[in-house]
């Protein structure tokens, strides 16, 4: 079991770095022997806090070339520091004392002369621009296929003729004219040497060929950033948001347990923690997942799943946004009657989603 399914401190403290981070956050703890090599040197995908709890130990880091900043993967272990960085840290953590990692800068720890006990801290994992534009184009690709015909008509019949490697270098307007004893007169009937890169009208067809081709390409892929950017940007937002409510701890258990007294239509209501719902429409559903139910062990749990009318959608979204120096009233909710509105916001108080501020408004 990792530290933070043992210990309340430590599910607490990963639970407030991903309320600051907007990431997930996962805890390690390693002892070390006296005047012992903890890992060989290694890069991580991920920032890392280290945290020293007892006994000491020294640590070097080291700053990577541009070539190996940022990794999107751990690297293997090296015998030493790799060549492609540079020495930026070295340093004895002491009990109480914090070192920060960044992610892909190279690292190695040795204890001194008592055993040496750390707990590590690990968060962004796969939460670069790689991996929203990864999420928004796919969307995007989805519904241009879904609504243009262009994007499912078959690709020209001669394009794996005149690209690719082996034909990159073939077919373009400056190659060196052939040999004169090439035979331009029989190409007509030659239907093999249609696209024969050493006759000067195969070379001219296939450089159009290639031309018309990535002209097409281009424009594809313009339209497919258009609509990236103007219909799939909050999509994709949504999509990283929810896998991140589904992956994240919940709120420490006193947070979950707290007694609900009766709400009422002047009740002072704003959410019981940051980043631990998500209000998505789907299927002309409003959606709203949330991270109470989550289990410290990664997705033990399935993520909670509460299901409205999507005219409930802005009122729920005002309830979100709602902030313990500025609550909303249950009367204050964009829903046609109160029975309505008491309703909605019961659900979600219900659920432990919301809280109740110490005043009430006015009737």
């Amino acid at each position: 079991r990792t530290p933070q399914e043992r210990l309340a401190s430590v599910h607490a403290l990963c639970e407030a770095l991903e309320d600051e981070f907007g990431a997930t956050t996962s805890a390690n703890a390693y002892m070390t022997p006296a005047n012992s090599q903890g890992f060989a040197p290694h890069s991580d995908d991920v920032d890392v806090f280290v945290l020293q709890l007892s006994g000491s130990k020294r640590w070097r880091v080291y700053e990577p070339d541009e070539a190996h900043a940022l990794p999107r993967a751990s690297s293997p272990d090296f015998e030493t520091a790799p060549p492609w960085c540079r020495q930026v840290v070295d340093t004895v953590l002491e009990p109480g004392d914090l070192l920060y990692a960044p992610r892909g800068f190279p690292h190695e720890a040795r204890s001194l002369d008592s055993t040496s006990l750390h707990l590590t801290l690990s968060t962004h994992r796969q939460n670069a621009w790689a991996d929203y534009l990864e999420c928004l184009v796919g969307l995007a690709m989805d519904k241009l296929v879904a609504a243009e015909r262009g994007m499912r008509r078959a690709l020209p019949r001669d394009y794996l003729h005149v690209l690719g490697l082996q034909h990159a270098g073939n077919f373009v307007d400056d190659k060196p004219p052939p040999p004169e004893d090439d035979d331009d007169d029989d190409l007509a009937a030659v239907t093999a040497a249609r696209l024969d890169p050493n006759l000067d009208r195969g070379r001219r067809l296939g450089a159009s060929i290639r031309a018309r081709f990535a002209a097409e390409a281009r424009s594809r892929l313009e339209r497919l950033v258009a609509v990236a950017i103007d219909e799939t940007l909050d999509d994709a937002a949504d999509e990283m948001a929810t896998k991140f409510i589904a992956e994240r701890q919940p709120p420490p258990e006193q947070q979950q347990q707290q007694p609900r007294p009766p709400i009422s239509h002047a009740t002072l209501l704003y959410p019981a923690g940051r980043r631990i719902a998500r209000l998505v429409v789907r299927d002309d559903k409003a959606l709203l997942y949330h991270s109470l139910h989550n289990a410290t062990a990664h997705r033990k749990n399935p993520v909670a799943l509460l299901e409205f009318e999507l005219d409930d959608a802005p009122a729920i979204e005002l309830l979100l946004s709602a902030h313990p120096a500025r609550p909303v009233a249950v009367n204050q909710l964009p829903l046609p009657s109160l029975d309505d509105k008491l309703a909605l916001a019961d659900a979600l108080y219900q659920e432990g989603l919301l809280r109740v501020a110490q005043r009430a408004a006015a009737d």
